[in-house]
């Protein structure tokens, strides 16, 4: 059965997505448990004139932040969207 994770674990990702200065702004956050593996799926906004190189190193980089955060047991889809 899934189940959303808990409110402090949220606001730990929130914190790494606010932290992110090329990050504009972020929504649309939905998270779960799956088994033993966290899914987690959220946009992100960016600089709409960023190309897509720069766009795809932010979302691995905040990718990778979480799974840190997780010790490596997520699944994890990001949007990127124009601010």
């Amino acid at each position: 059965m899934e189940t959303s994770i808990g409110e402090e674990e949220k606001e730990k990702i929130k914190t790494i997505l606010s932290r992110c200065d090329d990050i504009k702004d972020f929504h649309k956050l939905h998270t779960r448990k799956m088994g033993t593996k966290i899914v987690l799926e959220f946009h992100i906004l960016v600089d709409p004139r960023m190309n897509i190189e720069n766009a795809h190193n932010i979302a691995s980089e905040v990718e990778m932040k979480i799974k840190e955060l997780f010790e490596n047991s997520c699944i994890i889809t990001i949007h990127i969207e124009p601010f």
